[in-house]
């Protein structure tokens, strides 16, 4: 796969999940009151929260450490992707971040 290919495939994976992520977030948004749940699938519940920290409410109100750290972290997978894009599948976990 060329690295251009690669880059397509990554923003296109992006491109999906973010309309999918928001697509669920308003239909939560417009369903359920806040803290109601609903089962979705066997065992799995959607629940109508608000998160103020990042993944899971972790480092809630870290505030600019937190996010001069994501910033790196995404600077280097982005950085890494560059360097190494003909990998196989490697688009993949770099779209869905």
């Amino acid at each position: 796969m060329t690295k251009r290919a690669a880059w397509a495939r990554a923003a296109a994976a992006a491109i999906v999940l973010l309309a999918l992520d928001q697509a669920t977030k308003q239909l939560v948004v417009h369903s359920l009151e806040r803290g109601e749940s609903r089962n979705v699938f066997f065992g799995i519940e959607i629940t109508n929260v608000r998160n103020k920290g990042v993944a899971f409410g972790a480092f809630g109100g870290g505030g600019l450490p937190v996010t001069l750290l994501t910033l790196a972290a995404v600077a280097f997978l982005i950085a890494y992707f560059a360097l190494h894009a003909t990998r196989p599948w490697l688009w993949l976990p770099v779209g869905v971040i």
